[in-house]
């Protein structure tokens, strides 16, 4: 149902850990705190990895990485009432070329009367949920984080005397007490079937790894030639630039 070799992003930094989502879920707020005690990818998505549609590659062998989710349609109204719909958009559509991306100017309501998900949260979830890695992938529900900390903190391997640091739970801006009744029925048509499917997930769940580690040669190509041409050609992909070594990365987790 879902593509499982969606582009990949090959990681040549020295992170110790991603944090990806598919966005509206306090995935900023998270790695703000973290990136404070080890080397994640960059909040601001300038290296794509925020929001990829697939686990990253590395070649590193210590590595893990931590996919946050939450309920879709608080997700949803908490983009557009940050007014980052337009842009989010964009990231979410990188691999799917023939669909529009979300006008800067597009409110809720006028977003729901095209009838389009164009976020792809169901489809993001899954490439990362029905993917393996070489290394560990934690699956954290975003309103659950706070009653996990402790395990969050020795996933991460970061000493349990900072959980005092951590901010604390706070009531989320998206609040659909504001919306009206018909704005609510049509974000449950489009994103009601995928929440209550979210519902039913683990809130802390690792994901251990069941393949080896990716060759060497896979990562060999610059980042920043990668980053470059993405920033030329956004909605082409990593496949598109590099279909050599693409095709060897698909034949090598196939035969996995």
């Amino acid at each position: 149902m879902y593509k499982t070799y969606a582009s990949p992003i090959p990681i040549t930094i020295n992170f110790d850990a991603t944090v990806s989502s598919f966005g509206g879920v306090g995935t900023s707020f998270f790695m703000n705190f973290f990136e404070k005690y080890i080397r994640l990818n960059c909040s601001h998505n300038v290296d794509s990895i925020k929001h990829t549609d697939t686990p990253p590659l590395t070649h590193k062998l210590k590595f893990k990485a931590i996919y946050i989710y939450g309920d879709p349609i608080e997700a949803v109204v908490s983009i557009f009432m940050r007014k980052y719909h337009g842009l989010h958009s964009q990231y979410m559509l990188c691999n799917y070329p023939k669909i529009q991306p979300i006008l800067k100017n597009e409110t809720l309501e006028s977003y729901l009367d095209l009838g389009e998900d164009k976020f792809k949260m169901e489809a993001h979830f899954h490439k990362w949920f029905d993917t393996s890695r070489h290394y560990p992938i934690l699956f954290l529900k975003y309103e659950k984080i706070w009653d996990f900390l402790p395990e969050i903190f020795d996933f991460l391997e970061i000493e349990q005397k900072h959980i005092k640091d951590f901010p604390p739970r706070r009531k989320r801006n998206s609040s659909l007490n504001q919306l009206s009744e018909n704005t609510i029925d049509r974000l449950n048509n489009m994103y009601g079937k995928f929440a209550k499917e979210l519902e039913t997930k683990p809130p802390f769940l690792i994901h251990q790894p069941t393949i080896k580690q990716y060759p060497l040669t896979l990562f060999q190509l610059p980042l920043s030639l990668i980053q470059h041409r993405h920033m030329i050609h956004p909605q082409l992909t990593f496949s598109t630039f590099f279909p050599k070594i693409y095709s060897s990365l698909k034949s090598f987790q196939k035969h996995e």
